[in-house]
């Protein structure tokens, strides 16, 4: 749809401060302006109008869920063995995988499948501070498993002070 110059005031007074749902999961702001047509047909004022309505856009991104953060393939880079103190570091394409969709996950040791199921993400204590915890196949037992997310590293620990693992994503 073309809109005239004119009629950019007259559309953005009828959205004043509305938060729009596109329908593909991104969400937008539109914030309202006062744009006269006279305004924009000064050459200094249409790229200053561009840059300002790019940067209202992309500011109003909603913040993605742990689960669509977690959601792909992760490789085991390093274990941590709370008991004996051993750390242990792997190689890429070592084949100890975890993946994940938004509501699964599937275990690999060695490239072979180990363990399929669901899997929830809810908020807990451990050590006096609120964390992540994940809950597998609805079983809330024992170790309890923690996880934190940094860029494109996964970490998993438990109550058992120094026990974990490290994976990087690989897709």
């Amino acid at each position: 749809m073309l809109i005239k110059p004119f009629q950019i005031n007259k559309l953005l007074s009828q959205a004043q401060y509305n938060m729009i749902h596109s329908g593909t999961g991104v969400d937008f702001c539109i914030i309202p302006l006062t744009i006269t047509s006279n305004n924009l047909r000064s050459t200094a004022m249409k790229p200053t109008l561009l840059l300002l309505l790019f940067l209202l856009f992309y500011s109003c991104k909603k913040e993605l869920t742990i689960e669509e953060k977690l959601s792909g393939k992760w490789e085991l880079r390093t274990s941590y063995n709370g008991w004996t103190g051993a750390t242990t570091t792997y190689s890429s394409g070592n084949g100890n995988i975890r993946e994940f969709t938004r509501t699964t996950y599937s275990r690999y040791s060695n490239g072979q499948i180990d363990e399929t199921g669901t899997y929830a993400i809810v908020k807990d204590t451990i050590w006096g501070q609120l964390a992540d915890r994940i809950i597998y196949n609805g079983f809330n037992g024992f170790p309890e498993s923690f996880l934190s997310l940094e860029g494109n590293k996964l970490r998993f620990y438990s109550i058992i002070v120094g026990s974990g693992g490290q994976y990087e994503r690989i897709k």
